[in-house]
């Protein structure tokens, strides 16, 4: 996990970070950065569910295996700023379930969307 630095905008990736959301609870949070990003730990600590939340954030038919230190999550959220400074919010049951984009412009703009299995069959992003 990162400490609480500030991140500045020049340091981060268009894919920004990973969410998964508790009930009142502090999100956890992967920020990826510039260059290589790699996730290591012991066995069992989490690395493939990480993988498997952001396949599924983007799309994915299956969502991520159940494991132990998942439990009382409900949502993943992947947030990936584009180019023009813009945001979009992927949100996702994990459940399953349609996928929520979220657009924000600035502070007060939001355009949000349903991207339900027949867009995602469509545009053959779901598996």
């Amino acid at each position: 996990m990162l400490g609480q630095r500030k991140i500045n905008r020049e340091d981060r990736l268009p894919v920004a970070f990973l969410k998964n959301l508790r009930n009142g609870q502090k999100a956890s949070r992967l920020i990826f950065r510039p260059g290589l990003n790699v996730i290591s730990g012991a066995s069992n600590t989490g690395k493939s569910y990480l993988l498997q939340c952001l396949d599924f954030a983007m799309g994915s038919g299956h969502p991520p295996k159940q494991i132990t230190e998942s439990l009382g999550y409900e949502t993943v959220v992947l947030e990936i700023e584009d180019r023009s400074g813009a945001y979009h919010n992927l949100e996702r049951s994990l459940s399953g379930g349609d996928i929520r984009h979220t657009k924000t412009v600035g502070k007060a703009s939001q355009k949000t969307q349903i991207l339900g299995a027949k867009w995602l069959r469509i545009n053959k992003v779901n598996n």
